[in-house]
Formats: C-alpha cells, structure tokens, sequence
C-alpha cells in the first residue's frame, strides 16, 4: 500500500472488555493489512485496556500501532485525538463493539485506486439486533449518486461510522463536534457533505452488532432528540422549508410514541 493509499485504523474503546478484542482481531485478521491502527483509550474502569495490551502483545504485526489514553472525553473527542495524531492519508473508523469482515481494508484499496477523486468510502454492514437476529441493512439502498449528497444524508443518515473511510485531508477540516452528546457522527457527515465525492461499496463488510448498544432511558432519548434537533437546525440550509418541516415533526412524533409506550 503505497502513501497515497495509507489507511489510518482509529478504534476508541470505553468499557468494552468483552468486545475490544474481538474488534481488534477483526483488524488484524485483514487481508491487506492497514498501515496504521490507532487504539483510544477513553477512560475505561473494566478491563478493555488489560484485554487490548495482552492481545496486542500475543499478536505481532508490520504495521504502526498507538494506544492513546484520555480522561473521559466521549467518541468524538476520542476520534479527534486520533485524527489529528494520525499518519496516514485515509482514516477507517471501528466502534470497539463492532468489527469487519476480512476483506474490508482490501475492497477500500480497491476503490481509492480506481477512483481519482474520491475522498469518502461507505459500504453496506450486517446488523445483529436486540433479537439476536443478524441481518444484511444494505445501507447502499439509500444512497443516490445523482442526487445531492447533503440532502440525502440530511433526509437519512445512512452512513454508519465503522463503515465509514475518509481523506484525512477532508475531515481534519472539520472533526467531530464533543459537545454534542449524541448524533457526533450525523452532524460530522453533514459538514462534510457539501464537499463529499462518496463511493459506496454495495458489500457487507462490517458487522454493527446492535444488541450490545446502550439501552436509550426516557433521559438518553430527550437529550438525543435536543441534540438531533440542534444538528437538524444547524444544517437547514440543505432542505426547502417545508422538507425541513416535515422531518423535525417526524423525529417529534417518534419521541413521542417511544415516550408513551414506556
């Protein structure tokens, strides 16, 4: 992989002793190795950092690993951390609760080489759900390539982050934002819509395991609505009037039900 094609792994973990590791092989076990991992410690209190090192040193590889620690700053800020400590001309990103499919750093190859332009990869994932039930989500489905990328992304996120690449030189302009508690990667994916030329893989090379995503309290979900609401403001300017109308009333209603059935 030669410097144009350079990927960055950036991986924060906070209390996850029973998936780091498993993230971290799925890293490891890549047919093309990437050409750096960066691993952020975000204040973890269990064992994730024990189980990461043990790993680590049972496992040798020819590629350039970091492991950053924190005081507890949130994802984003982990991310950010990375990014800006990172060498590569690419970043890869991997929640500690998810992991890839072997093939995945290959089929992003793959597609910075053929692509000139390029400067943001997506595929589609597997999603395990609450039910134990794994299923293709095809991410793909949603996107258009003839339609306005900050529109669509406005509309639905579909971009999920550990099946997110990115130029490094696009989103060192912009990072994620750690005052928004929640919604980080929405808001990161609008700023930089505008000036995205996107290339979706329609494969599933990530598994999104949702069963293990922290339950959302009536608290967790009011501060996601502010925060989804702040972004979906923040970012208006994409959507007519009326459109914009529309979905903060969907997202309302939605809270609503949701508060009700509990």
């Amino acid at each position: 992989m030669n410097n144009k094609n350079s990927i960055s792994v950036i991986c924060p973990f906070h209390n996850n002793e029973d998936t780091i590791v498993r993230a971290a092989k799925s890293i490891f076990d890549q047919t093309l190795s990437p050409n750096e991992v960066i691993f952020v410690n975000d204040n973890s209190l269990d064992r994730s950092l024990e189980k990461l090192t043990e790993f680590l040193h049972k496992n040798k590889k020819q590629f350039v690993i970091q492991i950053i620690s924190i005081n507890h700053s949130g994802p984003g800020h982990a991310r950010n951390v990375a990014i800006q400590r990172s060498s590569s001309n690419w970043i890869s990103f991997l929640d500690a609760d998810d992991y890839w499919m072997p093939e995945k750093i290959s089929n992003i190859d793959k597609v910075i080489r053929k692509n000139e332009y390029v400067n943001f990869i997506a595929h589609d994932e597997f999603t395990q759900n609450n039910k134990k039930e794994i299923i293709n989500s095809k991410l793909s489905q949603y996107f258009d390539n003839k339609a306005k990328i900050p529109t669509q992304i406005y509309k639905r996120n579909f971009l999920s982050t550990s099946s997110c690449t990115v130029s490094k030189l696009l989103v060192e302009k912009y990072l994620f934002d750690p005052f928004l508690g929640s919604c980080q990667d929405y808001e990161l994916w609008l700023a930089l819509s505008s000036k995205m030329k996107l290339v979706f893989i329609q494969k599933p090379l990530c598994f999104y395991d949702n069963s293990l995503k922290t339950s959302i309290t009536n608290s967790n979900q009011t501060k996601r609505l502010k925060n989804l609401l702040i972004v979906l403001f923040r970012y208006s300017k994409y959507v007519s009037f009326p459109l914009f109308c529309f979905i903060v009333s969907k997202h309302l209603l939605v809270f609503i039900i949701s508060f009700l059935k509990k």
